[in-house]
């Protein structure tokens, strides 16, 4: 029988590999239908003061810049695969009916860090929240 755990991380695995295939059906199976989601944010030491911080409010389901990236991909690249992401340093906590993961996407010129909390739902885990950042390079 599969450990949470390794439940936990098959689910976040399958769930990047959908996004690799810039599938947005499968990936949206990846959700749970009351999901939330911050925006990407991206810091910089360039990033203007001035940064209106109404784009980065909490919104429903999964990120609006994930879902553009994921249509428009395909018209820009070979694939699928249409890009990697292979979770870094991928820690995965186990509460009493949900898991916070985290994880790091390494770029050249930038570190992207990802925080995704899951709920049981049944037999399934579903993502419940995600919450996406980059900082890049100096």
């Amino acid at each position: 029988m599969i450990d949470t755990r390794e439940a936990i991380e098959r689910v976040l695995r399958e769930f990047l590999a959908a996004f690799e295939r810039c599938d947005l059906p499968a990936m949206g199976r990846y959700f749970a239908s009351d999901a939330t989601s911050f925006p990407q944010a991206i810091m910089s030491p360039a990033t203007p003061a001035d940064v209106d911080p109404d784009a980065y409010r909490r919104c429903a389901g999964m990120p609006a810049d994930m879902q553009r990236l994921a249509r428009e991909l395909p018209a820009q690249r070979p694939g699928p695969p249409y890009h990697a992401l292979e979770p870094q340093d991928l820690d995965i906590r186990v509460f009493d009916g949900a898991a916070l993961a985290t994880f790091h996407l390494e770029r050249p010129g930038s570190l992207g860090r990802r925080t995704i909390v899951l709920a049981r739902t049944g037999d399934d885990w579903k993502i419940v929240h995600l919450h996406a950042s980059r900082v890049e390079r100096a």
